[in-house]
């Protein structure tokens, strides 16, 4: 069997792990269901946050948005894990199935097909959990780095505290969709679901309860595509602001330009 090419070896540094019945189920890309980061089982969900901690390399928290998976993260969390940081990302309560219509297909079997509904109690719940695995015992001495997307760019203003430095790529602002906006978010959303008690309430409590904008202190980044959607306009508070051209809601993640900003920003 050939080697692995030299550019493919950072994937080791990428974890996607979700949450199913509140225990942590870390899965690293390329480690089949069941094993631990080197290929073994691992002991009991619920005790695997504290079996795996942060290594020596510095973490940062990718956060997906409203309808997506970590998957949508990857091309980032590459760029990021070949310039030498370990990039964690969690599976948001809810997600983790595409609807079956059209061209649509259901999630690969890494990701949960089952799970808890969206709900700011099922985040908070899983929230500290997600926390010390990124970043360990270190989260309350040194700065913690974030990346998030849509409702994870707004998550990751929510945790981010002074001294953090936090990327916020097309983050929402607005708390509730009617009318024009519900179906600009169903177009860009078309293929894809969430659990929830009903379309959209998951989204809408959480906007609601998260801050617009960053705590002070908190080193932001905002990235926004030129043709994103019209909820994503930039957040209040302290920041720099930077328009990706040519890009919509989705292809923004997969712009150079994005890539490039990240990670001078959480490098820097």
């Amino acid at each position: 069997m050939k080697a692995a090419p030299e550019n493919l070896k950072p994937l080791a540094k990428i974890e996607i792990f979700e949450f199913p019945g509140g225990g942590l189920d870390l899965r690293p890309i390329g480690v089949p269901p069941g094993a631990g980061p080197s290929g073994t089982a691992q002991a009991s969900p619920g005790a695997a946050s504290s079996a795996t901690p942060a290594g020596a390399a510095r973490t940062v928290l990718a956060l997906h948005g409203y309808g997506g998976t970590p998957r949508d993260l990857l091309p980032l969390a590459l760029a990021l894990s070949q310039a030498g940081l370990r990039v964690a990302l969690p599976l948001l309560p809810g997600h983790g199935q595409m609807q079956a219509r059209e061209g649509g297909e259901k999630a690969s079997p890494d990701l949960v097909e089952e799970g808890a509904l969206l709900s700011a109690k099922a985040v908070s719940q899983a929230a500290p959990g997600w926390l010390h695995h990124a970043f360990g015992d270190a989260s309350e001495t040194q700065p913690r780095l974030f990346l998030g997307h849509s409702l994870g760019a707004r998550l990751a203003l929510g945790w981010a505290r002074a001294g953090d430095r936090v990327v916020a790529i097309s983050t929402p602002k607005a708390v509730e969709f009617s009318g024009e906006a519900r179906r600009e978010l169903m177009q860009a959303l078309r293929p894809r679901w969430v659990r929830e008690v009903r379309p959209m309430a998951g989204l809408v409590e959480l906007l609601s309860e998260l801050p617009e904008g960053p705590a002070p202190e908190v080193r932001a980044l905002f990235l926004r595509g030129s043709r994103d959607l019209s909820c994503c306009d930039w957040p209040t508070g302290e920041g720099l602001k930077a328009e990706i051209r040519d890009c919509d809601h989705a292809s923004i993640l997969l712009h150079p330009e994005t890539e490039k900003k990240a990670g001078e920003w959480l490098l820097s």
